[in-house]
């Protein structure tokens, strides 16, 4: 059953191609080797460059802390629609990498203790009802992602 009540902004079909297209499409992509190790200097100029940047967003701790209780209320709202079932939200991402900014978005995962990739897009659009129940605005899916993603806006 397709829900029609989300925008779905995935792509009609997914790409495929070979090589070529990955070229194309993936601006890191190279058909050379990877080398396994940094040399020092390297090393030491990126390390300046992501701090630098870190700096330059200003990721603290209030921004932080201000992401952890949206993650709580996310798992709240999990735990009082779903209180008989293990679902654990993270973060991930920006958040955790400290390499976002005040404007950046919330990156969460849902993980349960039991694998169920059959219903992961029909669990996806149950878990956009529920957030729309819960005051959430702006809600889009993208179920032809490898995982399927719910994007939304907290009006807190």
């Amino acid at each position: 059953m397709v829900n029609n009540e989300f925008i779905d902004v995935s792509l009609a079909t997914k790409p495929t191609g070979n090589r070529f297209f990955e070229e194309l499409t993936d601006p890191f992509y190279s058909s050379e080797p990877c080398q396994k190790t940094l040399t020092q200097t390297f090393e030491e100029n990126i390390t300046v460059e992501v701090s630098e940047l870190h700096q330059r967003l200003n990721f603290t701790l209030e921004i932080y802390n201000m992401r952890l209780d949206f993650l709580k209320k996310i798992q709240g709202i999990i735990d009082l629609e779903w209180p008989d079932k293990d679902v654990k939200a993270h973060l991930f991402g920006s958040t955790i990498s400290g390499l976002g900014s005040v404007n950046s978005d919330v990156d969460i995962v849902l993980i349960t203790s039991w694998d169920d990739r059959i219903n992961g897009v029909s669990n996806m659009n149950v878990i956009a009802s529920c957030l729309k129940k819960h005051g959430m605005t702006n809600i889009y899916t993208v179920s032809a992602a490898k995982v399927p993603i719910c994007k939304f806006f907290d009006q807190e």
